[in-house]
C-alpha cells in the first residue's frame, strides 16, 4: 500500500488538490497531513512525502508526475 504525506503548513493552499489528486492515483493509499519537518523545501516549493521519498515541484502537476515516478520504482 502506498503512504502519502502532505504539509498543511508549507502546502496549506494546496492541500485539498493535493489529496485530490492522490486518492485519484491510489483510492487505497493512507494520505497522513501534517508537518513532515521538510520547511526548507516547503518555502519555496511544494511536495508530498510518497513511500517515504519526497516528490517536489514548482506545480502540483509537476509533483503528482513525480509522485508518479516514485510509486512505479516501488
Amino acid at each position: 500500500m502506498n503512504e502519502f504525506k502532505i504539509c498543511d503548513i508549507c502546502n496549506d493552499k494546496y492541500v485539498e488538490k493535493l489529496k485530490k489528486e492522490l486518492t485519484a492515483l491510489d483510492e487505497t493509499a493512507e494520505i497522513s497531513v501534517g508537518c513532515q519537518g521538510l520547511c526548507g523545501i516547503g518555502a519555496s516549493k511544494i511536495f508530498v512525502v510518497v513511500n517515504g521519498i519526497a516528490a517536489i515541484g514548482e506545480t502540483i502537476e509537476e509533483v503528482i508526475s513525480k509522485v508518479k515516478e516514485t510509486m512505479n520504482k516501488e
